[in-house]
């Protein structure tokens, strides 16, 4: 089973990534100063790690995606509901509780982390995986066009290049 993982310090490069993804992946994704990165956010970071210690461990990829479930149950959010709503009913979801879109956003974040971080390490995205990272792709674009009319200073356009590349990069990797 051929792994790429980052070092001890835990950063990423291209060096440490399985040659697949680095063909596909922008330059971008290895900055883990931008929250808007797959890497860069806490939750991004942290599943990348616990991706990469399930791996080391002996774990296959057809169970990976039981393993950011497990995660997300301890996490204990209470956000499954957000995830099949769409932008009208998400917003009204939202507004009655303000940290629910927080702690989705946290979700969606960690959920592209796994699909993305599965490519990075294995060359790779199993079918679960590559689901979840795409519906979270779409969480991520209604949280941050509500974000944006929430926040004058929300980079928007930013925002949407970089869910944009992330899809990209979701859509080309080998299942």
């Amino acid at each position: 089973m051929d792994m790429y993982l980052d070092g001890d310090d835990g950063e990423s490069t291209p060096q440490t990534s399985h040659p697949t993804f680095v063909a596909v992946a922008p330059d971008s994704f290895y900055d883990e100063a931008d929250d808007l990165q797959p890497f860069g956010n806490d939750e991004g970071w942290d599943t990348l790690r616990l991706l990469e210690d399930y791996y080391r461990g002996g774990g296959s990829d057809e169970q990976a995606h039981e393993v950011i479930s497990e995660m997300l149950a301890h996490w204990d959010f209470r956000v499954d509901e957000g995830w099949s709503l769409d932008e009208r009913e998400l917003a009204a979801w939202v507004d009655k509780n303000s940290s629910r879109a927080m702690f989705l956003m946290d979700e969606a974040n960690a959920c592209i982390a796994a699909a993305l971080g599965q490519f990075k390490i294995r060359g790779l995205i199993t079918q679960p995986m590559a689901q979840r990272g795409e519906v979270a792709v779409g969480i991520r674009r209604r949280l941050g066009a509500r974000q944006a009319d929430q926040e004058p200073d929300w980079p928007v356009e930013e925002d949407r290049a970089v869910l944009d590349e992330i899809a990209r990069v979701i859509a080309a990797a080998p299942r």
